[in-house]
């Protein structure tokens, strides 16, 4: 998936020093079959990445899914890093290391919750949710 995120990875390598190669990047559907594959297809290469940047946290988990089908380690053997802070990378095992925010889900439930309450109808309001690094267990984080 080269949306948006991936440009931004981009830039960030290249402010870094750090030259991207065309074999290093693969290219999914949007769906985690895709994601599964394209995952597969970097980690049987005989020069296995040790590393994953993922655009999605879905992608990130269809990787992880991946790793553990060829006998991987998560993290020892494959780093895997993912963007979103989905509520399915934290109950993954290993727990997704990601980039998103926090406590999105449960703003989102009172947000919601507060416009199916108020009949009145409210002013229009601005919810900021920064992003932030979670590290957890898939990058070598707390267990």
């Amino acid at each position: 998936h080269r949306g948006t995120r991936f440009p931004a990875y981009l830039r960030a390598l290249a402010a870094a020093g750090i030259e991207v190669r065309d074999e290093d990047v693969a290219v999914f559907e949007r769906h985690p079959e895709g994601a599964y594959r394209a995952a597969m297809s970097l980690l049987t290469r005989a020069d296995r990445p040790t590393a994953l940047y993922c655009t999605t946290d879905f992608a990130a988990i269809a990787a992880v899914r991946a790793a553990h089908r060829l006998r991987l380690d998560v993290p020892g053997d494959v780093a895997v890093i993912g963007v979103g802070n989905t509520p399915d990378g934290e109950h993954l095992d290993p727990s997704l290391s990601t980039v998103g925010p926090v406590g999105f889900n449960a703003a989102l439930a009172e947000i919601v919750a507060g416009r199916l309450t108020d009949r009145e109808g409210a002013d229009g309001k601005v919810f900021e949710f920064p992003w932030q690094l979670i590290v957890r267990e898939s990058t070598g984080g707390p267990r």
